[in-house]
């Protein structure tokens, strides 16, 4: 059977249009700034310094428990990739076969925010200028503060009973 040859170019046209929409559904890296690398920073005390830690090295409180250990971002190679694309592309999908789940549920500038944030720990190119960027941020700060609460006072020992030890 012979197909024409104007229907073999428009099913060409369709595949080539097909396999190209991926790429340009994919979303496009925002350049850094002092703003996103805060925002970035905010997100990564929240959600990742339970297993990470505040400085990225995998020791969070949580760590310990995991197996595979959470990866170490200055020394530890990046199974999907160290590029900020790759990085975003991490937190979209997580890690098969560790703890890394997806964080998809966080807003998509704020997954941006923090693979621009992750990437200040490596000494790639893009890491260095986040690295810049984040040092020169203020301190983080608790904010708000907690109303003052009553005096606190020890509480008189109770005495023992035959049903209750003594409290010191």
């Amino acid at each position: 059977m012979r197909f024409p040859i104007h229907l073999l170019a428009a099913v060409g046209l369709v595949a080539s249009a097909a396999s190209a929409a991926p790429d340009a559904a994919k979303p496009k890296a925002p350049k850094a700034t002092a703003e996103l690398l805060a925002k970035g920073r905010a997100a990564f005390e929240t959600t990742c310094t339970t297993c990470h830690g505040t400085s990225g090295d995998g020791k969070g409180p949580a760590g310990m428990y995991l197996t595979p250990p959470p990866r170490h971002f200055g020394v530890d190679p990046f199974k999907q990739g160290d590029s900020i694309d790759a990085i975003f592309s991490t937190l979209q999908s997580g890690v098969p076969g560790t703890a890394m789940v997806s964080f998809a549920h966080l807003p998509e500038d704020e997954r941006w925010a923090l693979a621009w944030y992750v990437s200040h720990f490596l000494s790639t190119k893009d890491g260095k200028k986040a690295k810049k960027l984040v040092d020169a941020l203020p301190p983080l700060t608790v904010q708000g503060t907690l109303p003052p609460g009553p005096p606190t006072s020890t509480p008189p020992a109770t005495p023992a009973t035959p049903a209750t030890p003594a409290t010191p």
